[in-house]
């Protein structure tokens, strides 16, 4: 979610930038921005999670709380990872599945205030009577899912971006394809290690299990090589997308609204906020332009984790998008999509602003 290079004004520079910047400076400066997103949105998605568990029935298990589309709760096992006790928990970087135990109240006055609190209240209350700990519950399990997959996005779109413009003159597609690359890789190449994680983390087992004795047993039991990428498609179609939109929003930004300001003498302060900037619109423009897949993708995850028939479970993304439209007009494909534009643009500004702040500090 960054542009190949913050530090210059013409494309040139840019491009000497980001092919001079070391891994290793882009590598700590990925995951610099990482925690430091997380530790700004941790704490808005617990007060969120814990707000929809206690709106559920008194009677009923929370197995698998993971949001509709309507904004209501599907408590059946998670068609993703396999198990019954998780929830989805976005730390700002990416979606996790987390075990519900992480992430419930650890006094009975939180739990009892969560309906009736506004976020920031219900922030005080958390903090009065948990402490950091509460505020920050479920970050750790998170940032080690998160971290990796955030880095290796970030340092693949610099690598292919700077490469491509190289080699075909700065074209105008360049972001596109860079963009939605790095998020496919990125996504593939750690989809598998994140859905071992998740499951040593939900059954208590040990984390230093082998995680490829356990991939072989998937492999070996559950279908094929296909099953270590369980629930990954509806991601891709909304996340692949979004960042092809994001780094050529980003980019279009980076080269008008600072072009008298832009150079490589401008401050670190001044690079992040043009960044800061940059992101916060991007990841808006971005968020609208897919929310209709994000409505799928939660749209079918309730369709999958419930009892629905066979023909429903068969239906494809784009099937699930015929349906939406038939039902619920064009309206019914945007439906959060200003609730999602703000609740992305500070994850995408702070990352942004803390990674190219951070390559050009290190690079220094």
């Amino acid at each position: 979610m960054s542009s190949s290079e913050s530090t210059s004004s013409a494309q040139a520079a840019a491009t000497t930038t980001t092919t001079t910047t070391s891994l290793s400076a882009r590598i700590l400066s990925g995951s610099i921005g990482s925690i430091v997103t997380a530790l700004t949105i941790t704490p808005l998605e617990v007060v969120k999670v814990r707000q929809q568990i206690k709106s559920l029935p008194t009677n009923t298990t929370v197995s698998h709380p993971a949001v509709t589309a309507t904004g209501q709760l599907s408590t059946t096992a998670c068609p993703s990872c396999g198990t019954t006790n998780c929830v989805y928990f976005n730390n700002g970087l990416m979606e996790c599945l987390v075990s519900s135990q992480a992430i419930a109240p650890k006094s009975t006055a939180t739990a009892a205030s969560a309906t009736r609190s506004g976020t920031f209240s219900m922030l005080r209350q958390i903090f009065l009577s948990e402490g950091l700990v509460g505020i920050y519950a479920g970050l750790r399990p998170t940032l080690v899912m998160s971290i990796p997959n955030t880095v290796l996005y970030f340092t693949t779109y610099d690598e292919l971006s700077s490469r491509m413009k190289h080699r075909y003159d700065d074209a105008w597609w360049i972001p596109l394809v860079s963009g939605s690359s790095a998020r496919l890789l990125a996504s593939g190449i750690t989809a598998p290690f994140e859905l071992i994680r998740t499951r040593q983390a939900i059954s208590s087992s040990s984390l230093a299990a082998s995680m490829w004795q356990d991939m072989s047993h998937i492999v070996r039991t559950e279908g094929g090589v296909s099953a270590l990428y369980q629930g990954l498609a509806p991601t891709l179609w909304r996340d692949v997308p979004f960042s092809a939109i994001y780094w050529y929003q980003l980019e279009y930004f980076q080269r008008t609204l600072w072009e008298q300001q832009h150079s490589n003498t401008n401050s670190a302060w001044v690079q992040a906020y043009q960044s800061f900037i940059n992101g916060a619109l991007s990841g808006m423009i971005a968020a609208a332009c897919t929310t209709p897949f994000d409505v799928v993708k939660t749209r079918r995850q309730q369709i999958l984790s419930s009892s629905s028939s066979s023909s429903s479970l068969a239906e494809s993304t784009y099937g699930t998008m015929q349906s939406i439209l038939q039902t619920e007009g064009l309206t019914g494909l945007w439906r959060g999509n200003a609730t999602r534009m703000f609740k992305v643009a500070p994850a995408c500004a702070i990352m942004i602003s803390c990674y190219e702040v951070g390559k050009l500090v290190l690079w220094k």
